[in-house]
Protein backbone atom coordinates (compact mmCIF):
# COMPACT_ATOMS: atom_id res chain seq x y z
CA UNK A 1 0.00 0.00 0.00
CA UNK A 2 1.14 2.94 -0.99
CA UNK A 3 2.07 6.35 1.47
CA UNK A 4 -1.05 8.08 -0.65
CA UNK A 5 -3.22 5.54 -0.30
CA UNK A 6 -2.26 4.89 3.30
CA UNK A 7 -3.10 8.41 4.21
CA UNK A 8 -6.53 8.46 2.42
CA UNK A 9 -7.62 5.78 4.17
CA UNK A 10 -6.05 6.55 7.91
CA UNK A 11 -7.97 10.19 6.69
CA UNK A 12 -11.53 8.95 6.64
CA UNK A 13 -11.16 6.52 9.39
CA UNK A 14 -9.66 9.10 11.73
CA UNK A 15 -13.25 10.90 10.32
CA UNK A 16 -15.29 8.04 11.16
CA UNK A 17 -13.97 7.65 14.72
CA UNK A 18 -14.50 12.02 15.23
CA UNK A 19 -18.21 11.30 14.53
CA UNK A 20 -18.64 7.75 16.41
CA UNK A 21 -16.70 9.68 19.64
CA UNK A 22 -18.68 12.84 19.23
CA UNK A 23 -21.86 10.33 19.34
CA UNK A 24 -20.59 8.78 22.58
CA UNK A 25 -19.90 11.96 24.08
CA UNK A 26 -22.57 13.84 23.22
CA UNK A 27 -23.63 15.22 26.97
CA UNK A 28 -19.86 16.50 27.52
CA UNK A 29 -19.35 17.56 24.15
CA UNK A 30 -22.84 19.87 24.57
CA UNK A 31 -22.40 20.60 27.94
CA UNK A 32 -18.70 22.48 26.52
CA UNK A 33 -20.78 23.71 23.39
CA UNK A 34 -23.12 25.43 25.82
CA UNK A 35 -20.40 27.14 27.71
CA UNK A 36 -18.61 28.93 24.40
CA UNK A 37 -22.51 29.74 23.52
CA UNK A 38 -22.76 30.82 26.92
CA UNK A 39 -19.78 33.04 27.23
CA UNK A 40 -19.60 34.24 23.62
CA UNK A 41 -23.66 35.71 24.23
CA UNK A 42 -22.39 37.37 27.53
CA UNK A 43 -19.28 38.64 25.96
CA UNK A 44 -21.45 40.21 22.95
CA UNK A 45 -23.58 41.93 25.70
CA UNK A 46 -20.35 43.28 27.50
CA UNK A 47 -19.12 44.39 24.37
CA UNK A 48 -22.26 46.22 22.76
CA UNK A 49 -22.00 47.93 26.71
CA UNK A 50 -18.55 49.19 25.87
CA UNK A 51 -19.61 50.54 22.40
CA UNK A 52 -22.43 52.34 23.65
CA UNK A 53 -19.79 53.61 25.92
CA UNK A 54 -17.55 54.73 23.99
CA UNK A 55 -20.39 55.98 21.69
CA UNK A 56 -21.47 58.17 24.60
CA UNK A 57 -18.21 59.52 25.29
CA UNK A 58 -17.55 60.67 21.53
CA UNK A 59 -21.23 62.04 21.68
CA UNK A 60 -19.76 64.27 24.87
CA UNK A 61 -17.05 65.05 23.12
CA UNK A 62 -18.60 66.16 20.20
CA UNK A 63 -21.01 68.20 21.66
CA UNK A 64 -17.84 70.22 24.06
CA UNK A 65 -16.35 70.91 20.73
CA UNK A 66 -19.21 72.38 19.40
CA UNK A 67 -19.90 74.17 22.75
CA UNK A 68 -16.28 75.25 22.42
CA UNK A 69 -17.02 76.83 19.12
CA UNK A 70 -19.90 78.68 20.10
CA UNK A 71 -18.18 80.01 23.11
CA UNK A 72 -15.28 80.88 21.18
CA UNK A 73 -17.28 82.99 18.50
CA UNK A 74 -19.19 84.48 21.62
CA UNK A 75 -15.93 86.10 22.87
CA UNK A 76 -15.41 87.29 19.43
CA UNK A 77 -18.75 88.80 19.54
CA UNK A 78 -18.21 90.34 23.16
CA UNK A 79 -14.69 91.61 22.11
CA UNK A 80 -16.10 93.57 19.09
CA UNK A 81 -19.09 94.52 21.06
CA UNK A 82 -16.72 96.19 23.77
CA UNK A 83 -15.04 98.01 21.21
CA UNK A 84 -18.40 99.13 19.66
CA UNK A 85 -19.58 100.06 23.14
CA UNK A 86 -15.92 101.82 23.72
CA UNK A 87 -16.96 103.91 20.38
CA UNK A 88 -19.98 105.05 21.30
CA UNK A 89 -18.65 106.23 24.94
CA UNK A 90 -16.37 108.11 23.11
CA UNK A 91 -18.65 109.58 20.45
CA UNK A 92 -21.31 110.51 23.25
CA UNK A 93 -18.52 111.91 25.71
CA UNK A 94 -17.29 114.16 22.34
CA UNK A 95 -21.20 115.19 21.92
CA UNK A 96 -20.77 115.97 25.33
CA UNK A 97 -18.53 118.84 24.61
CA UNK A 98 -19.85 120.33 21.98
CA UNK A 99 -22.57 120.36 24.09
CA UNK A 100 -20.79 122.49 26.39
CA UNK A 101 -19.01 124.73 23.99
CA UNK A 102 -22.79 125.28 22.89
CA UNK A 103 -23.82 126.06 25.89
CA UNK A 104 -20.57 128.44 26.87
CA UNK A 105 -21.13 130.09 23.49
CA UNK A 106 -24.86 130.65 24.35
CA UNK A 107 -23.75 131.93 27.78
CA UNK A 108 -20.92 134.40 26.29
CA UNK A 109 -23.84 135.63 23.78
CA UNK A 110 -26.47 136.02 25.99
CA UNK A 111 -23.48 138.22 28.42
CA UNK A 112 -23.10 140.02 25.01
CA UNK A 113 -26.80 141.24 24.42
CA UNK A 114 -27.90 141.67 28.29
CA UNK A 115 -25.05 144.05 27.81
CA UNK A 116 -26.48 145.58 24.96
CA UNK A 117 -29.65 145.71 26.30
CA UNK A 118 -28.37 147.26 29.21
CA UNK A 119 -26.95 150.09 26.69
CA UNK A 120 -29.92 150.54 24.86
CA UNK A 121 -31.74 150.91 28.17
CA UNK A 122 -29.14 154.00 29.47
CA UNK A 123 -29.47 155.19 26.13
CA UNK A 124 -33.39 155.75 26.32
CA UNK A 125 -33.64 157.25 30.05
CA UNK A 126 -30.20 159.31 29.39
CA UNK A 127 -28.24 159.28 26.76
CA UNK A 128 -30.84 159.01 23.79
CA UNK A 129 -30.18 162.86 22.91
CA UNK A 130 -26.70 162.51 22.97
CA UNK A 131 -26.75 159.22 20.42
CA UNK A 132 -29.16 161.38 18.31
CA UNK A 133 -26.77 164.29 18.55
CA UNK A 134 -23.98 162.25 17.21
CA UNK A 135 -25.62 161.35 13.90
CA UNK A 136 -23.90 162.78 10.98
CA UNK A 137 -26.63 163.20 8.31
CA UNK A 138 -30.23 163.32 8.35
CA UNK A 139 -30.54 159.83 7.08
CA UNK A 140 -28.61 158.09 10.28
CA UNK A 141 -31.46 160.40 12.30
CA UNK A 142 -34.54 158.86 10.76
CA UNK A 143 -33.17 155.72 10.33
CA UNK A 144 -31.20 155.72 14.19
CA UNK A 145 -34.92 153.64 15.90
CA UNK A 146 -34.55 150.93 13.06
CA UNK A 147 -31.24 150.19 13.34
CA UNK A 148 -31.45 150.14 16.96
CA UNK A 149 -34.18 147.65 17.07
CA UNK A 150 -32.29 145.56 14.01
CA UNK A 151 -29.64 144.78 16.46
CA UNK A 152 -31.68 143.47 18.94
CA UNK A 153 -33.72 141.02 16.23
CA UNK A 154 -30.36 139.83 15.33
CA UNK A 155 -29.52 139.01 18.33
CA UNK A 156 -32.36 137.26 19.67
CA UNK A 157 -32.31 135.34 16.51
CA UNK A 158 -28.65 134.50 17.27
CA UNK A 159 -29.67 133.01 20.51
CA UNK A 160 -32.42 131.48 19.42
CA UNK A 161 -30.37 129.65 16.49
CA UNK A 162 -27.91 128.41 19.18
CA UNK A 163 -30.46 127.33 21.59
CA UNK A 164 -31.71 125.23 18.42
CA UNK A 165 -28.54 123.66 17.81
CA UNK A 166 -28.17 122.94 21.54
CA UNK A 167 -31.44 120.72 21.45
CA UNK A 168 -29.82 118.83 18.18
CA UNK A 169 -26.63 118.23 20.32
CA UNK A 170 -28.88 116.89 23.14
CA UNK A 171 -30.95 115.25 21.21
CA UNK A 172 -27.88 113.52 19.39
CA UNK A 173 -26.80 113.07 22.49
CA UNK A 174 -29.44 111.27 23.71
CA UNK A 175 -29.24 108.92 20.97
CA UNK A 176 -25.84 107.85 21.38
CA UNK A 177 -26.74 107.22 25.44
CA UNK A 178 -29.64 105.10 23.91
CA UNK A 179 -27.77 103.22 21.50
CA UNK A 180 -24.71 102.69 24.09
CA UNK A 181 -27.31 101.44 26.16
CA UNK A 182 -28.88 98.67 23.98
CA UNK A 183 -25.34 97.58 23.28
CA UNK A 184 -24.72 97.27 27.20
CA UNK A 185 -27.61 95.36 27.04
CA UNK A 186 -26.31 93.23 24.28
CA UNK A 187 -23.49 92.57 25.96
CA UNK A 188 -25.30 91.69 29.01
CA UNK A 189 -27.22 89.23 27.08
CA UNK A 190 -23.66 87.47 25.47
CA UNK A 191 -22.18 87.47 29.02
CA UNK A 192 -24.78 85.41 29.93
CA UNK A 193 -25.07 83.13 27.52
CA UNK A 194 -20.85 82.81 27.28
CA UNK A 195 -21.46 81.92 31.16
CA UNK A 196 -24.04 79.39 30.03
CA UNK A 197 -21.73 77.74 27.63
CA UNK A 198 -18.95 77.72 30.40
CA UNK A 199 -21.40 75.67 32.75
CA UNK A 200 -22.57 73.22 29.95
CA UNK A 201 -18.73 72.65 28.76
CA UNK A 202 -17.82 72.11 32.80
CA UNK A 203 -21.25 69.70 32.52
CA UNK A 204 -19.62 68.09 29.36
CA UNK A 205 -16.40 67.65 30.61
CA UNK A 206 -17.61 65.57 33.94
CA UNK A 207 -20.18 63.50 31.30
CA UNK A 208 -16.70 62.49 29.44
CA UNK A 209 -14.62 61.99 32.56
CA UNK A 210 -17.51 59.98 33.90
CA UNK A 211 -17.71 58.32 30.39
CA UNK A 212 -14.09 57.65 30.21
CA UNK A 213 -13.76 55.93 33.73
CA UNK A 214 -16.89 53.90 32.66
CA UNK A 215 -15.48 52.75 29.58
CA UNK A 216 -11.96 51.96 31.26
CA UNK A 217 -14.01 49.57 33.78
CA UNK A 218 -15.81 48.29 30.69
CA UNK A 219 -12.49 47.09 29.27
CA UNK A 220 -11.76 45.47 31.94
CA UNK A 221 -15.42 43.69 31.90
CA UNK A 222 -14.62 43.00 27.89
CA UNK A 223 -11.24 41.41 29.11
CA UNK A 224 -12.00 39.01 31.56
CA UNK A 225 -15.29 38.13 29.53
CA UNK A 226 -12.74 37.28 26.43
CA UNK A 227 -10.59 35.37 28.81
CA UNK A 228 -12.83 33.13 29.98
CA UNK A 229 -14.31 32.93 26.63
CA UNK A 230 -10.77 32.26 24.97
CA UNK A 231 -10.82 29.70 28.07
CA UNK A 232 -13.84 27.93 27.18
CA UNK A 233 -13.58 27.74 23.59
CA UNK A 234 -9.78 26.21 24.21
CA UNK A 235 -11.25 23.58 26.10
CA UNK A 236 -13.71 23.00 23.20
CA UNK A 237 -11.43 22.91 20.62
CA UNK A 238 -9.05 20.61 23.30
CA UNK A 239 -11.95 18.33 23.42
CA UNK A 240 -12.62 17.89 19.64
CA UNK A 241 -8.66 17.98 18.80
CA UNK A 242 -8.63 14.89 21.77
CA UNK A 243 -11.58 13.10 19.55
CA UNK A 244 -9.94 13.10 16.25
CA UNK A 245 -6.16 12.15 17.97
CA UNK A 246 -8.24 9.26 19.75
CA UNK A 247 -9.71 8.30 16.43
CA UNK A 248 -6.22 8.09 14.74
CA UNK A 249 -4.60 5.81 17.22
CA UNK A 250 -7.20 3.87 17.00
CA UNK A 251 -6.68 3.12 13.23
CA UNK A 252 -3.19 2.42 14.55
CA UNK A 253 -2.02 4.48 16.91
CA UNK A 254 0.46 6.28 14.52
CA UNK A 255 0.37 9.41 11.55
CA UNK A 256 2.51 9.28 8.68
CA UNK A 257 1.87 13.33 8.26
CA UNK A 258 4.42 15.80 8.36
CA UNK A 259 5.00 19.12 8.46
CA UNK A 260 6.51 19.31 5.08
CA UNK A 261 2.90 18.41 3.67
CA UNK A 262 2.13 22.15 4.38
CA UNK A 263 0.87 24.83 1.72
CA UNK A 264 0.63 28.02 1.42
CA UNK A 265 -3.82 28.70 1.93
CA UNK A 266 -3.89 31.85 -0.30
CA UNK A 267 -2.67 31.84 -3.41
CA UNK A 268 -2.09 35.31 -5.13
CA UNK A 269 -2.13 36.95 -1.67
CA UNK A 270 1.16 37.12 0.93
CA UNK A 271 1.05 40.61 2.54
CA UNK A 272 1.14 39.69 6.01
CA UNK A 273 -0.16 42.70 7.79
CA UNK A 274 0.53 41.22 11.36
CA UNK A 275 2.83 39.04 12.38
CA UNK A 276 2.70 36.20 15.22
CA UNK A 277 3.31 37.72 18.44
CA UNK A 278 2.34 41.23 17.72
CA UNK A 279 0.34 43.81 19.49
CA UNK A 280 -2.80 44.49 18.17
CA UNK A 281 -5.42 47.86 18.44
CA UNK A 282 -9.16 46.44 17.57
CA UNK A 283 -11.57 48.68 18.45
CA UNK A 284 -9.92 49.91 20.88
CA UNK A 285 -8.97 46.87 22.99
CA UNK A 286 -5.12 46.45 22.87
CA UNK A 287 -4.44 42.20 22.53
CA UNK A 288 -0.76 41.44 23.26
CA UNK A 289 1.00 38.68 21.66
CA UNK A 290 -1.19 37.87 18.28
CA UNK A 291 -1.67 34.18 18.00
CA UNK A 292 -1.27 33.86 14.40
CA UNK A 293 -0.64 35.61 10.93
CA UNK A 294 -2.92 38.32 9.22
CA UNK A 295 -2.78 37.93 5.53
CA UNK A 296 -4.35 40.94 3.52
CA UNK A 297 -6.60 40.77 0.55
CA UNK A 298 -8.45 42.87 -1.89
CA UNK A 299 -10.83 42.99 -4.08
CA UNK A 300 -14.32 40.17 -4.02
CA UNK A 301 -13.24 37.89 -1.10
CA UNK A 302 -10.75 34.93 -2.32
CA UNK A 303 -11.02 31.47 -1.38
CA UNK A 304 -9.23 29.75 1.37
CA UNK A 305 -7.78 26.24 0.65
CA UNK A 306 -7.09 23.84 3.37
CA UNK A 307 -2.81 24.12 4.17
CA UNK A 308 -2.78 20.25 4.37
CA UNK A 309 -5.19 17.16 4.50
CA UNK A 310 -7.28 16.23 7.51
CA UNK A 311 -10.37 16.17 9.73
CA UNK A 312 -12.48 19.43 9.64
CA UNK A 313 -12.61 19.36 13.87
CA UNK A 314 -14.13 22.86 14.01
CA UNK A 315 -16.92 24.95 11.86
CA UNK A 316 -18.40 27.70 13.59
CA UNK A 317 -19.45 31.24 14.06
CA UNK A 318 -17.45 32.66 17.19
CA UNK A 319 -17.49 36.50 18.34
CA UNK A 320 -13.68 36.67 18.13
CA UNK A 321 -12.88 34.37 15.13
CA UNK A 322 -16.36 35.25 13.29
CA UNK A 323 -16.83 31.99 10.90
CA UNK A 324 -13.55 29.65 11.19
CA UNK A 325 -12.53 26.53 10.66
CA UNK A 326 -10.01 24.41 12.19
CA UNK A 327 -8.56 20.89 10.80
CA UNK A 328 -6.63 18.58 12.79
CA UNK A 329 -3.87 17.26 10.40
CA UNK A 330 -2.50 14.19 12.40
CA UNK A 331 1.13 14.05 14.22
CA UNK A 332 -0.68 16.95 16.70
CA UNK A 333 -0.54 19.76 13.80
CA UNK A 334 -3.71 21.08 13.64
CA UNK A 335 -4.78 24.70 11.52
CA UNK A 336 -7.37 27.51 12.12
CA UNK A 337 -8.38 29.73 9.44
CA UNK A 338 -10.64 32.90 11.05
CA UNK A 339 -12.41 35.69 10.04
CA UNK A 340 -14.18 33.75 6.64
CA UNK A 341 -17.28 35.55 5.33
CA UNK A 342 -18.30 32.24 4.58
CA UNK A 343 -17.29 28.49 5.25
CA UNK A 344 -17.76 25.46 3.17
CA UNK A 345 -16.94 22.44 4.70
CA UNK A 346 -18.57 21.48 7.82
CA UNK A 347 -17.48 19.49 11.42
CA UNK A 348 -15.70 16.03 10.89
CA UNK A 349 -15.80 16.34 7.39
CA UNK A 350 -12.52 15.10 5.42
CA UNK A 351 -10.42 17.46 3.29
CA UNK A 352 -7.78 17.26 1.14
CA UNK A 353 -4.67 19.80 0.64
CA UNK A 354 -5.73 22.77 -1.37
CA UNK A 355 -9.53 21.94 -1.00
CA UNK A 356 -11.68 25.51 -0.66
CA UNK A 357 -13.09 25.56 3.15
CA UNK A 358 -14.28 29.13 3.04
CA UNK A 359 -13.61 32.90 2.04
CA UNK A 360 -11.66 35.68 3.00
CA UNK A 361 -14.10 38.19 5.36
CA UNK A 362 -14.04 40.36 8.06
CA UNK A 363 -16.73 38.37 10.99
CA UNK A 364 -15.95 38.78 14.22
CA UNK A 365 -13.09 40.70 15.67
CA UNK A 366 -12.09 42.40 12.66
CA UNK A 367 -11.00 45.37 11.52
CA UNK A 368 -10.99 44.69 7.51
CA UNK A 369 -11.03 41.40 5.13
CA UNK A 370 -7.74 39.59 5.83
CA UNK A 371 -7.01 35.84 6.43
CA UNK A 372 -5.90 35.13 10.16
CA UNK A 373 -4.04 31.66 9.85
CA UNK A 374 -3.26 29.70 13.34
CA UNK A 375 -0.74 26.77 13.48
CA UNK A 376 -1.04 24.67 16.22
CA UNK A 377 1.44 21.86 17.65
CA UNK A 378 0.39 19.45 20.43
CA UNK A 379 -2.19 22.48 21.06
CA UNK A 380 0.30 24.87 21.20
CA UNK A 381 0.40 28.10 19.02
CA UNK A 382 3.05 28.33 16.89
CA UNK A 383 4.21 30.71 14.34
CA UNK A 384 2.80 29.14 10.93
CA UNK A 385 5.82 30.42 8.89
CA UNK A 386 7.96 28.23 10.99
CA UNK A 387 6.22 25.65 8.75
CA UNK A 388 3.39 27.25 6.26
CA UNK A 389 5.61 28.05 2.91
CA UNK A 390 4.51 31.33 1.16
Amino acid sequence: MNRRVKRTLCTGLAALMLAGCMTGTTVYAETAKEKVDRLEAALKQEKASLEKLQKDKKNAEATKTKLQNQSSLLKEQLAALLETITDAEEAVGNKENEIAQKQEEIDSRWDDFKQQMGAMQMMHDTGAVAMLASCDSLYELLTFSNTMQEVSEWNTQVLDEMKAQRETLNEEKAELEAAKEELENRKAQLETKSGQLAANIQATDATITKAEADAKAQKEVVSMAQAEYDRAEAEWEAFVRQQAQKAQQAQGGSSDFTSDMFIWPLPGYSTITTYFGETQNINGLIKAGHKGIDVTTRGASPAILAAAGGTVTVARLSSSYGNYVMIYHGNGYATLYAHMSSMAVSEGQVVTAGQVIGYVGSTGQSTGNHLHLELRVNGARTNPLNYVPH
